[in-house]
């Protein structure tokens, strides 16, 4: 194990001043961990209990990762030794992680460190894609327009399609569905595809600084092969660059292959692979 790795708690303040430069030559892929850590920035409540961990090298920032109770700790790319490192601060701290995330295979090797220290098992919960989008591709347009999704009107919509995503998109740790659905349309970041009726949902979520995230984009199964995710992604995205961002950035099912395909038509391309894995108790 390289001697000069080291591992250091920092606050989200130190996090984001030192880190995340660091982080931003990879930006789209390094999403995750530079949202979390921007929301905690802006939110010192939110940082209670979290967990922001810098590995440097020589003085450098040669990684981090990121974790918010219950979810997934979420790691960057490491370097060798960087991820034994992280899972004994974990250990030490005594902090009850039951997941990882990360970018090729990064995450299933810290992963891997932490349940040899917990006596866990490892176990796949998600293969995923991350995506990124600098401009839009003309793609055609469905019938129906784009609109802000408003409360109390659509609040038990947004709700309901909530919980189906987050079923069908086997999430680790969903938030109750009327709370997110309540939160996400209060902060003006839900929008439908409405054709007589509403049939997609696409939220704008976390920020870097120079990108914006799009998800969750679910369409109830009777309303798809229709065009509505295309067309809602395709103007949230233009929406994310006009606002002056430079790039919009998605994770999607690495199973998919209709899903990825649709998003690759809109002009997003693949980053990297980003996979979540579960620590589960081992069986004896």
């Amino acid at each position: 194990m390289p001697t000069s790795l080291t591992v250091r708690p920092l606050t989200a303040p130190e996090f984001n001043a030192r880190v995340v430069p660091a982080l931003s030559v990879r930006e789209a892929e390094n999403g995750l961990p530079l949202g979390i850590a921007q929301r905690l920035a802006l939110q010192p409540e939110a940082a209670v209990g979290a967990l922001l961990l810098g590995v440097e090298s020589a003085g450098t920032i040669v990684g981090a990762a990121v974790w918010t109770p219950p979810h997934d700790i979420v790691v960057t790319r490491l370097p060798e030794g960087a991820a034994a490192r992280i899972a004994t601060e974990c250990a030490r701290s005594g902090w009850a992680i039951t997941g990882a995330s990360g970018p090729e295979g990064h995450g299933l090797e810290l992963a891997e460190q932490l349940a040899g220290l917990s006596k866990a098992a490892v176990r796949l919960r998600l293969r995923q894609r991350v995506y990124q989008l600098t401009s839009v591709n003309p793609v055609p347009r469905a019938a129906g327009a784009m609109r802000r999704a408003s409360a109390p009107a659509d609040v038990d919509l947004v709700a309901r399609w909530y919980a189906e995503f987050a079923e069908e998109a086997r999430l680790a740790h969903p938030m109750g569905p009327r709370d997110w659905a309540s939160a996400t349309i209060a902060s003006g970041s839900a929008f439908l595809w409405e054709d007589a009726t509403a049939g997609c949902l696409a939220c704008l979520s976390r920020e870097t600084p120079n990108g914006r995230a799009i998800g969750p984009v679910y369409t109830p199964p009777a309303a798809r092969r229709r065009g509505y995710a295309t067309s809602l992604v395709a103007q949230l995205s233009q929406d994310v660059l006009t606002s002056g961002k430079r790039f919009a950035c998605l994770f999607t099912d690495d199973a998919n292959p209709t899903s990825n395909h649709i998003y690759e038509s809109i002009g997003f391309c693949f980053i990297c692979r980003y996979d979540a894995y579960s620590l589960v108790p081992r069986v004896e």
